[in-house]
């Protein structure tokens, strides 16, 4: 996990969280067919503060749509564990 593939990834979300915001039914197919928000939720266990910053933010945009769909999605994925985990890590910081 250098520090070069982690920027490189933390651009690749920021363009996936563009296309969230801008390009919601092609995208969101996409993400339900690859399963692409658990994929990303991974990178919270990442020892790079920023990147894991990025996977959060993404999935803020897409709770943020209010969308059924999505919604459902993270439910039934139980998608909210590796946040609260990620929170629970952090303790009272």
């Amino acid at each position: 996990d250098n520090y070069q593939t982690a920027q490189l990834l933390a651009l690749i979300l920021e363009l996936l969280t563009f296309c969230v915001e801008h390009h919601t039914y092609h995208i969101k197919n996409y993400i339900m067919n690859k399963d692409l928000l658990r994929r990303v939720l991974v990178l919270m266990n990442s020892k790079h503060t920023f990147l894991a910053l990025c996977a959060l933010r993404f999935m803020r945009r897409i709770i943020g749509l209010k969308d059924e769909f999505y919604n459902r999605y993270i439910t039934k994925g139980n998608l909210f564990e590796p946040v609260i985990n990620a929170l629970l890590d952090n303790g009272t910081r």
